[in-house]
């Protein structure tokens, strides 16, 4: 509720400051949607059994697709329009790149534990001490009654003749993808991209032209090639458009910056013959009909629901779909679909646990909807000490080893801000000092809770150090000793394409980050009231 009112927020607030989407886009929108084509082309059939197996209607879908329009719209006016000065380049660059020489001790608290006993009395007063910590929590089983499409594919009876009709009214599903060679320009900004295309328009060899202007030096080596894609690849719609060999696109905005596409070759495989395709084709068959019927079954599932809500065995009898159960979870979390958050939400809901009435008709997912009820319910209730004792004793053991080995690191710590050389104060406590050097952000031997916290220590002063202890999430004691940083630049190699690179994809960023901020301030001026 709360995320679609902070939507209809941004829309109200985006179209009160006069942004708007012209009804040509919208249907341009729909039409390059890969989901509504056939053969590449869109598919006005293929289009309406979409809107029929989400039931919506087309002034709804086109409703929606312009809202995402708009929000996209504003989003990208600001994301074109960042920029980036020079300095704040250096500056993550030497973020980013930084490294660091450092020390540190690990000393794991699991080795203190087998010495530790936890006595009786102590088990019993923590027991006593904490008693609202041992309360069972409620717990509630269900009845549910389960509509899917795997269930409606395997209840659909399928003949050779209706095989066949798919399979010519079809035959674009039952081939390989078709493959494109292509090639690419990319440079850093729109005047570099046109003077690339007035070259390319005055008869300039696409392939010297990515030698000699392209920032993605990998590919440029190449002439540009980017090798054999399909339309399953992350590529801007322009590239699939490119309708005959040596067509090149218009210039192309990306988070990388501004390329030119050139379509190299075009491979189209041949049609597969029914016989060896047969299998898929039932597959593909079964999953339609089953998703043609999948709405009009759940709408008739809801129906029965409501009609007998003291009770799912009409609608199974109806709909022949077995009474399932859960077993017992409680609102936190449970098994099967006791793990979904909205399906725990219904099931603790007044209505279905006071009132012991069917639910309304729940989205597992777009291809499963259940109907559940309550079955059986326990209550809160107090755990017994044996019932819980194992859990202390468990507990009590972590804290008495976690506190030894923190006395051991805190007393190492003392030891070296004292001045004694940490090589011999590890020595002393029998302790694993292990050197780091030249560590990146990036690195993987260095365990991450670790790696955070040297790089979020302050830079030492020449000839010193920085020292610090702590505690990792699993109980085990720290100490690191910062020696040195070394702030993290580019090599003479590419420095310049790379620096664009950066350049790009933090001004991206950055108007992201302003986007955000205009979104919040839009829902914030809206003044929105939750009502329980």
């Amino acid at each position: 509720v709360r995320s679609l009112a902070e939507q209809q927020a941004l829309i109200t607030g985006l179209e009160t400051d006069k942004f708007s989407v012209s009804d040509n886009l919208v249907v341009s929108d729909i039409r390059q949607d890969k989901n509504l084509q056939e053969g590449g082309s869109f598919s006005i059939e293929r289009y309406k059994m979409f809107l029929s197996r989400f039931n919506i209607s087309e002034v709804d879908f086109e409703q929606a697709r312009r809202e995402n329009l708009l929000v996209s719209q504003a989003q990208q006016s600001l994301v074109n329009s960042s920029f980036v000065l020079p300095h704040e380049v250096e500056q993550i660059i030497q973020y980013n790149n930084q490294k660091r020489d450092f020390s540190y001790v690990l000393i794991s608290a699991a080795k203190f534990k087998t010495a530790i006993k936890i006595p009786e009395q102590q088990i019993a007063d923590y027991y006593q001490q904490h008693l609202a910590d041992f309360m069972a929590p409620e717990k509630i089983k269900l009845q549910y009654l389960e509509l899917s499409i795997d269930d409606l594919m395997q209840s659909e009876k399928v003949t050779e003749q209706k095989l066949r009709e798919f399979y010519k009214q079809n035959l674009s599903m039952f081939q390989d993808p078709e493959t494109l060679r292509v090639r690419h320009i990319v440079v850093a900004d729109k005047p570099k991209i046109d003077t690339v295309l007035a070259k390319l328009n005055n008869g300039e060899s696409f392939t010297a032209l990515a030698k000699q202007e392209s920032i993605d030096k990998a590919s440029a080596d190449k002439g540009g090639d980017l090798g054999w894609i399909t339309t399953a690849d992350a590529y801007p719609a322009e590239v699939y458009n490119l309708a005959k060999v040596n067509d090149y696109t218009p210039a192309v905005k990306t988070d990388f910056g501004w390329h030119v596409f050139q379509l190299v070759a075009r491979n189209t495989p041949p049609q597969k013959d029914f016989a060896s395709v047969k299998k898929l084709v039932e597959a593909r068959y079964r999953r339609e009909i089953a998703e043609q019927q999948l709405g009009p079954k759940g709408e008739e599932l809801a129906k029965l629901a409501a009609e007998q809500s003291q009770s799912l065995q009409a609608a199974s009898e109806k709909l022949n779909l077995p009474i399932k159960t859960t077993d017992y979870f409680t609102r936190d979390g449970g098994a099967g679909i006791a793990s979904v958050n909205r399906v725990r939400e219904a099931a603790f809901s007044a209505e279905l646990l006071n009132k012991q009435r069917n639910s309304d008709l729940l989205s597992l997912s777009n291809d499963n909807y259940i109907v559940i009820r309550v079955s059986d319910r326990q209550p809160q209730h107090q755990e017994d000490l044996a019932d819980v004792r194992d859990r202390i004793v468990e507990k009590l053991t972590r804290q008495a080893a976690q506190a030894q080995a923190e006395k051991l690191g805190a007393d190492f710590l003392d030891d070296i801000k004292q001045g004694v050389n940490p090589k011999q104060a590890a020595s002393n406590k029998k302790l694993d000092l292990r050197t780091a050097t030249a560590v990146g952000r990036d690195n993987k031997t260095i365990a991450a809770p670790i790696l955070r916290h040297v790089f979020a220590m302050q830079k030492p002063e020449a000839g010193s150090n920085v020292k610090a202890g702590f505690i990792l999430p699993n109980g085990d004691y720290v100490v690191l000793v910062l020696n040195a940083v070394q702030n993290g630049k580019l090599g003479d190699k590419d420095s310049d394409s790379l620096r664009e690179v950066y350049n790009n994809q933090i001004a991206a960023l950055k108007g992201r980050l302003e986007f955000d901020s205009w979104r919040a301030a839009l829902i914030e001026r809206a003044k929105i009231k939750y009502m329980e």
